[in-house]
């Protein structure tokens, strides 16, 4: 099923910019904790030390949700996109495979020798 063709340009960008805002706000507590996960996996107290288990737990549960979150942010704003197609475009343009829309080529083996297509089935 051809993807529909948005023309509308302002909520594109709307959307991209929200994009970008929500990755830069995600990367800061991310810094926050890699740093504090750095700073007591380097310690040399013995409980400091141990307790970088529970942050670095904790930066895996972040990264998972965030990444989530971007993922769908991202993918939401890449839809959004304008697109702009000519007017006689075939259906393969559409649908974004332009490779579609040219005659079939010749049958060629994986050796790149070219032989007519078998017709037994």
């Amino acid at each position: 099923m051809p993807r529909s063709a948005p023309t509308d340009r302002v909520a594109y960008r709307h959307l991209l910019r929200r994009s970008r805002w929500l990755t830069a706000t995600v990367a800061v507590p991310f810094a926050l904790l890699a740093t504090e996960l750095i700073s007591r996996a380097l310690s040399d107290d013995p409980s400091t030390h141990a307790s970088a288990a529970f942050v670095f737990f904790q930066l895996g549960v972040y990264s998972i949700l965030a990444g989530v979150a971007l993922w769908f942010t991202w993918r939401r704003s890449f839809r959004a996109r304008p697109v702009v197609l000519a007017h006689d475009a075939q259906p393969g343009t559409i649908m974004g495979v332009p490779e579609l829309d040219a005659p079939a080529g010749r049958h060629s083996t994986l050796s790149g020798s070219a032989e007519p297509p078998p017709r037994r089935w």
